[in-house]
């Protein structure tokens, strides 16, 4: 896989046709400065990388998460961010034209990379950036992200972005649905990412680890047991309250954001509330939240019968969730909403509609409409961030989109939950701190060096065995999804006539889906370490430091590669016998059971292969990129 100045001659003509096509790619194209304005310097102070908005198209979200990307990289190898709460106006140069003065204004939500007076440090973030905004070598995204170099120190409103690490909670009763938040998180560089099992997060949800914890929706297959099993752990609760009231953040939509808050409205809410305003205490023995927001929700069992299309405004531009997203956006709903908020807490956006496709929606629905839907509150030192409806939901998931005429974004969802993640990790009210600057000439050569770079054919096979294992797993992923295609035909003819199971064959359905998810991650992670096998080739990375990430890599890749193995093997055994009970000739309502509660054991089991897989492409990822930066940082010098 090699790249040369002529696949950047390729990617700077897409790139530059689709912005003569486009009406505007970013939130704003600056005009030329004028040539009676005179700089008197030829310095610049750092980097401006705005988020791409205003056009609310698919590409665009992918622009989008593409400077998360960036900027997830930046963090990783421990650059200075900050992410601007307000408008700014500066003379700038294009990285892509730096013979063309500019004056721009950048909306909020625009990255400032300040230089810091370090010449490896500095050197190192000039050639990240110059790799999305001109030519990456290590993907094949061919459309370079706008950026710009700043002309003049900026004294502006802040976040200082903290390199997210993510843990997410993953009890039985998640664990019949879609790893919406993983899916987000990995398409933004989000690429720490860790899920909890049920009793895990009084053990392993540790400050010093993980600065975000993420609860989801609740899957319809779900059963209240399950639930329960959460939310009775009075421990975990706790060990949660502590997380966030030392700084810790929180994402949760619909049961997750109920989790968070002071509980559904009931004769004893005041019991519960006052706990979100002593985060030093425990929370109340009787509750089943954690009442970390000082909100109230209520729920009708109505609203959980079907999911509703939802529409929603935006009410505060100013915070930052609503960064680069249009005043109103389409998402869906189901369950608890809003009924109050405290003085701790915030709404950033309302309900404005909630319909049903097919029919007509239950009178509760008026209710809701007016009620606010995105919240943010604070506990202690930490951010709280929740969702009464469903934003992750809007990112292309087939179970969702297939049947539905959707014009808009399938991708949409993305922007808010990755704005999420960097708002409740970032340290807010903060000024850049810009007192250092490169000359135009180091900046140029460095350009020019850094953008004629290619990975060398010659490769290593320091992963072959592992390579190996990880195709012998993607193999058996195959099986399993064929045999759930064939389980979920079988089950369809065997209970078309059952009124009590004839829903409850979604866990086959899920069990195709996620073995997809889990093959895909595992072919990205056999991508890496082949592009890995080649920086071997590389004199100017140090080879000791190099072979010894490699060696550890391997380890952790062939310990996650174990369990995963085991797993599997346990969710195939569990298939077979769904198939021995669904290919008999005829059924006792004993054996009927049987099915429908392996069905639902072999899903929950199969979908904790998320522990391991992912996390094998995330940690293959993050050395690869830092090895190749390093690299590029040397060659630089």
């Amino acid at each position: 896989m090699t790249y040369s100045w002529v696949s950047v001659a390729i990617s700077t003509s897409l790139f530059l046709l689709l912005v003569s096509s486009s009406s505007v790619l970013i939130s704003l194209f600056p005009d030329e400065i004028p040539s009676s304005v005179i700089i008197d310097s030829n310095k610049a102070y750092g980097f401006a990388i705005p988020l791409p908005s205003g056009t609310d198209t698919t590409f665009e979200t992918f622009l989008n998460s593409r400077t998360r990307v960036l900027v997830n990289d930046l963090l990783r190898e421990k650059v200075t961010v900050y992410w601007t709460t307000e408008q700014v106006h500066c003379l700038v140069l294009s990285i892509f034209d730096m013979n063309r003065t500019l004056d721009c204004s950048f909306e909020k939500g625009t990255f400032i990379i300040p230089y810091v007076g370090y010449a490896h440090q500095d050197t190192l973030m000039s050639s990240i950036i110059f790799d999305y905004c001109i030519d990456a070598e290590l993907d094949d995204f061919l459309y370079p992200l706008e950026g710009y170099l700043l002309l003049e120190p900026l004294s502006v409103k802040s976040i200082e972005l903290v390199e997210p690490k993510i843990a997410q909670h993953f009890g039985t009763s998640i664990r019949y649905g879609w790893p919406v938040y993983l899916q987000i998180a990995d398409a933004g560089g989000f690429l720490s990412f860790d899920f909890f099992l049920d009793g895990e997060i009084e053990t392993l949800l540790q400050l010093d680890t993980y600065n975000v914890f993420m609860w989801p929706y609740e899957p319809k297959p779900a059963r209240m047991t399950e639930t329960f099993t959460s939310l009775i752990n009075k421990q975990s609760l706790n060990e949660l309250r502590h997380f966030v009231s030392q700084g810790g953040g929180y994402i949760g939509s619909c049961y997750g954001a109920q989790v968070a808050s002071s509980g559904f409205l009931q004769p004893f809410s005041l019991l519960s509330l006052r706990y979100a305003y002593q985060p030093d205490k425990h929370s109340y023995p009787f509750s089943l939240s954690a009442s970390i927001s000082d909100t109230i929700m209520n729920i009708r069992f109505p609203l959980l019968k079907d999911l509703f299309i939802s529409t929603s405004i935006i009410t505060n531009f100013s915070h930052p969730l609503a960064f680069s997203i249009n005043k109103t956006l389409k998402d869906f709903f189901s369950g608890p909403w809003f009924v109050y908020l405290g003085k701790n807490s915030e709404c950033v956006s309302i309900f404005d509609t909630i319909t049903l496709e097919t029919s007509d929606s239950p009178p509760v629905i008026q209710k809701i409409i007016g009620t606010p839907n995105w919240v943010t509150s604070t506990f202690g030192k930490g951010k709280v961030v929740l969702f009464a409806s469903h934003p992750e939901f809007v990112n292309n998931i087939s179970l969702l989109f297939e049947s539905r005429i959707w014009p808009e974004d399938h991708y949409y969802g993305r922007r808010v939950i990755q704005n999420s993640i960097f708002y409740v990790t970032g340290k807010s009210n903060q000024i850049p701190m810009m007192n250092h600057c490169l000359p135009f000439s180091t900046l140029k050569q460095l350009k020019i060096k850094t953008t004629n770079l290619y990975i060398p054919l010659y490769k290593t096979q320091f992963f072959d065995s592992t390579i190996t294992r990880l195709i012998e797993y993607s193999v058996n992923l195959s099986r399993i999804q064929n045999l759930s295609s064939e389980l979920m035909m079988l089950y369809s003819d065997v209970f078309s006539d059952e009124l009590v199971f004839q829903n409850d064959s979604k866990p086959l359905l899920y069990a195709y889906h996620i073995s997809y998810i889990l093959q895909d991650y595992t072919q990205k992670t056999i991508q890496n370490l082949q592009l890995m096998e080649h920086l071997t080739a590389l004199n100017e990375i140090d080879q000791n430091k190099l072979l010894d990430s490699y060696s550890e890599l391997d380890g952790v890749i062939n310990a996650n590669i174990n369990q995963s193995q085991w797993i599997l093997q346990i969710s195939l055994n569990l298939t077979y016998q769904i198939e021995k009970y669904l290919r008999m000739p005829s059924f006792s309502m004993m054996e009927k059971i049987n099915v429908v509660e392996e069905s639902r054991e072999m899903i929950t089991t199969l979908e904790s292969s998320l522990k391991y897989v992912p996390q094998m492409h995330f940690e293959s990822m993050k050395i690869l990129r830092h090895f190749w930066y390093q690299y590029e940082s040397t060659v630089a010098c």
